[in-house]
């Protein structure tokens, strides 16, 4: 059924260039990409300082996305900087996730929180110092989720984990949002580089005209577009 509508179809729209490419018997001048975005309205507020760092997840957590190498990075960094780091996960975690916290032993600094309306999440992340965006490790190299244009919309540094070579990395990069690393890597060097931004009061610099093109005004003006094409 999947494959007839594909080829059936006079346009087809992926929300990335990961799945674009799942659909390439689709002629590829009719197939565009028109990723997931924000509401600029949603992020006029101002950020509120704080006198600890803060790191915040949003979202649930899976098997495939257990940050365990984040946890250990937090573990090595709080004879350092321990009274000053607030972490809040906001969301279902999976048991391998509390397991991951319980062995390292960070569960006095790694708060797992009930999820939050939408309204209330937003200002959670805008009042963030760092974002944790996770991808998840098995088939994630084109996986764009809503959640990553929000974060890129507080213009806060993002720490995302997951593939480097996936859409999410080459995102992050091109809108210099922050940096992508793998499972396997040891995040502690980026996570103590912001720490110590912060401290200095060094804001983080984004690219905000291309952060721009993902405010859902922009892209609902492309959809229009691809309209008018098909229509004509």
């Amino acid at each position: 059924m999947e494959q007839r509508v594909v080829t059936g179809a006079d346009a087809l729209i992926a929300v990335s260039n990961g799945v674009k490419e799942l659909l390439a018997a689709a002629p590829r001048e009719h197939t565009y990409v028109i990723p997931n975005g924000y509401d600029a309205q949603d992020f006029t507020a101002k950020k509120e300082p704080s006198s600890r760092f803060r790191i915040v997840y949003a979202g649930h957590i899976a098997a495939s996305q257990n940050p365990v190498r984040f946890f250990q990075a937090i573990a090595a960094l709080r004879t350092s900087f321990g009274d000053l780091l607030d972490i809040r996960f906001y969301g279902k975690a999976d048991r391998e996730t509390h397991e991951a916290i319980a062995r390292e032993g960070v569960g006095d600094l790694v708060h797992l929180l009930p999820y939050l309306p939408h309204d209330q999440i937003l200002t959670e992340i805008v009042n963030a110092d760092l974002l944790l965006l996770l991808i998840p490790a098995e088939n994630g190299k084109g996986i764009l989720t809503g959640k990553v244009f929000e974060y890129l919309a507080t213009r806060n540094f993002i720490l995302g984990i997951g593939d480097e070579t996936g859409d999410a990395a080459g995102l992050l990069e091109t809108c210099r949002g922050g940096v992508m690393i793998d499972y396997d890597k040891d995040p502690a060097p980026v996570l103590e580089a912001q720490i110590r931004r912060w401290q200095e009061g060094i804001p983080h610099e984004v690219n905000a005209n291309e952060i721009l093109r993902y405010d859902r005004k922009t892209q609902a003006a492309q959809l229009t577009a691809i309209f008018d094409d098909l229509c004509n």
